[in-house]
């Protein structure tokens, strides 16, 4: 697989499975070991599996999405791609109710492939800038201002 074709599935993949909410490719893509590293949503099962849990508890909370790729790197056999997403608040985080307001998520996702399978997959957005927009969290007056 050449750097250009899985740059592409990539790209694919994120706009695929966030904005047309079609996973059913999913277990093609991934190998039946494949690890997924994340810290936005806890609790998922281990395996491939994961990443499907992942996108589907998301959806209930954000839907549709909206994905901008921002940058893509590959090197060897991994694939980092930097997006942001754009996605309604429909759904209650906890004691935060729906807004309808359109949220954005700023996020990277790096995925080790061996041939056409992932293997390993690291999902890291940016919560806070979730929480801030969607007014859940405001900053202390003066707290984040320089000195």
């Amino acid at each position: 697989m050449t750097v250009e074709i899985r740059k592409a599935a990539h790209r694919n993949w994120l706009k695929q499975v966030l904005e047309r909410g079609d996973d059913s490719e999913l277990e093609a893509w991934l190998s039946p070991a494949h690890v997924l590293h994340q810290s936005l949503v806890p609790h998922l099962e281990p395996g491939p599996r994961a990443l499907q849990q992942l996108v589907r508890r998301l959806r209930v909370v954000f839907h549709p999405w909206l994905v901008h790729v921002a940058e893509q790197v590959c090197e060897g056999d991994c694939v980092m791609t930097r997006f942001t997403a754009h996605g309604r608040h429909i759904g209650a985080i906890g004691p935060m109710q729906p807004t309808g307001a359109w949220t954005p998520v700023s996020a990277m996702l790096m995925t080790r492939f061996s041939g056409a399978l992932a293997y390993e997959s690291w999902l890291e957005a940016n919560a806070l800038e979730v929480l801030f927009a969607m007014g859940a969290l405001r900053p202390r007056a003066g707290a984040l201002s320089s000195p």
